[in-house]
This record gives C-alpha cells, sequence and structure tokens, in this order.
C-alpha cells in the first residue's frame, strides 16, 4: 500500500472509532442521539473544509488525515503504535463532560 492509502484508512479508522458515542448515551432518545452525530458530523467537515467553500475535497482531506498521523504518531517515526493510539484517546477527550 502507497502512503495515501494508508493515511487515508488511518483517517476512516480514526473517525469510526470516535462514533460509538451513542452506545454510552443509552439514556438520551432516537432523536438526541441523531441531533449528536450530525453535529458531530458537521464539526468534523468545518475542521477538515479549510478554505471555507462548504465541500472538502481530496487534499483537504488529505491534509486533515496526515496532520491527524502526526498527531498520532508522538515519536514522529512514522507508524502508530498500539501505545501511541491509546495514549491520544484521553488527550482528545480532556475537556469533554463524563457522557455518563
Amino acid at each position: 500500500m502507497n502512503r495515501k492509502t494508508v493515511l487515508i484508512a488511518t483517517f476512516g479508522i480514526l473517525f469510526l472509532a470516535a462514533v460509538p458515542v451513542a452506545a454510552q448515551r443509552a439514556g438520551e432518545g432516537y432523536e438526541a442521539r441523531e441531533q449528536h452525530r450530525e453535529q458531530r458530523r458537521d464539526r468534523m467537515l468545518e475542521r477538515a473544509d479549510t478554505n471555507g467553500d462548504g465541500v472538502v475535497s481530496y487534499d483537504e482531506f488529505i491534509d486533515r488525515a496526515e496532520a491527524r498521523f502526526a498527531e498520532l504518531d508522538a515519536d514522529g517515526d512514522g507508524v502508530i503504535t498500539r501505545d501511541e493510539a491509546q495514549a491520544f484517546q484521553p488527550e482528545r477527550r480532556s475537556g469533554r463532560p463524563d457522557p455518563r
């Protein structure tokens, strides 16, 4: 696989790993969970749309994936270890309210 394929796969995996928020929000109704998903998706798209034209181009997507990879690759060796991925999760959640 080439580097871009790996980056796209990494970004996709990380995005999908972040989606199960609905499982943590068992007390909320379907509408509230759906609204949360839409807000989360909209925020992700807004961050990726760096030129503000309302769409995410391939280049913007790749740039975001490369930035995310660099965030995860704490030691800069070009690979993401299990430890690096696990260490990244608490940082992402800091400042968020406890979902319980």
